[in-house]
């Protein structure tokens, strides 16, 4: 059953006997994994939104519990009024994968594959109910690169149809960022900094072996760098008469000393 959009259309023609529709507007974004964001704006006059709230926010819950149970995450708010006295309903519904989008949409969503090149081929079909139920309906889709559209380009990603009942176009789907040329950058920043290390250490060794080789210009006498010299006998150890010859034989007694 195609519940999310044809609930809120059902919602319109349910209103449509007792009260106008200033619009109804629907955006739909989708991402490169699938992820699907869908957002749909009833507008009423403040009064009205005064007079049928209670109608409109009891459906609104009965829709969201609805989606709830097929396994999607929906959320609404009232905003307004706004300068011109008007309430929007807004109603967010976010899921995971086109073929479940599929399922609960006036129409399809494929993606299919030319050589490398993904594209995705969208079709929506609103039916005349969205006519003469609003005074005016809009719908706006992004996602990708547009490569044929029946809508109004908005700008390179984005399109918008208003007051149309067939929504086609063809759009490029929209590529995973390439990570190689950013690992390529750091690992050469690495090996940079890595080589810009090794010369600092490289430097610092060489100091410390240029300081090692160098000669020794302190005293010879510095008690902290050499031993104390032996100090040579002055008198005899026999006689106590003066040395005066270095071989240590004494000149008096004649005992070496």
């Amino acid at each position: 059953m195609k519940k999310i959009v044809c609930g809120f259309i059902l919602l319109s023609l349910l209103l449509a006997g007792c009260v106008p529709i200033i619009a109804t507007n629907f955006k739909l974004k989708l991402s490169p994994d699938e992820k699907w964001n869908l957002t749909t704006e009833i507008v009423l006059t403040a009064s009205d939104a005064m007079l049928f709230g209670e109608t409109i926010t009891g459906f609104i819950n009965e829709m969201n519990q609805d989606t709830e149970f097929a396994g999607l995450d929906a959320t609404w708010e009232t905003t307004g009024p706004d300068r011109d006295d008007n309430v929007s309903y807004i109603i967010t519904i976010n899921g995971q994968g086109f073929e479940l989008l599929n399922d609960h949409i006036p129409g399809s969503i494929a993606t299919y594959e030319e050589g490398s090149q993904k594209y995705i081929d969208f079709y929506w079909e609103m039916g005349s109910a969205i006519e003469w139920v609003s005074l005016s309906s809009s719908f706006t889709l992004s996602g990708g690169k547009i490569i044929s559209t029946n809508g109004t380009r908005v700008n390179s990603n984005t399109i918008r149809w208003d007051n149309m009942d067939k929504l086609e176009a063809i759009m490029e789907y929209p590529e995973s960022p390439v990570l190689l040329p950013y690992l390529l950058g750091l690992g050469l920043a690495g090996f940079l900094i890595l080589g810009i290390v090794l010369i600092v250490k490289g430097k610092q060794g060489k100091t410390f072996d240029e300081d090692a080789g160098q000669p020794d210009f302190s005293s010879p006498d510095d008690p902290f760098t050499h031993s104390p010299r032996k100090l040579t006998k002055k008198f005899c150890t026999v006689c106590g008469a003066r040395l005066k010859s270095k071989s240590g034989i004494c000149s008096q007694c004649g005992n070496p000393n």
